[in-house]
């Protein structure tokens, strides 16, 4: 069970990686573009606001995964601790 829900959030943060570096390949490949006048300036902006804000919400979201593994692996150790202290005092 335990080894499931790690593996769990190892796998999500490593999509949030992939998806963040996505985007900023996207960002790289759009100001590319726009520098040899492929694009438009208004798709530029367009492609440029959408890969930043994938990035962002792709920062955030391994944010949050990163805290909720944490948070279960000290809840963990909580309930390892009392299952000791609880086998002392019987």
């Amino acid at each position: 069970m335990h080894r499931r829900k790690l593996r769990k959030y190892r796998i999500l943060k490593d999509i949030c990686a992939v998806i963040g570096g996505i985007a900023v390949l996207v960002m790289a490949g759009s100001a590319d573009s726009y520098s040899q006048n492929l694009i438009s300036t208004a798709e530029f902006f367009m492609a440029f606001g959408i890969a930043l804000d994938m990035t962002v919400v792709a920062y955030m979201l391994h944010g949050c995964v990163k805290d909720r593994e944490q948070h279960y692996l000290q809840i963990r150790e909580l309930r390892r601790k009392c299952r000791q202290e609880m086998k002392k005092s019987a």
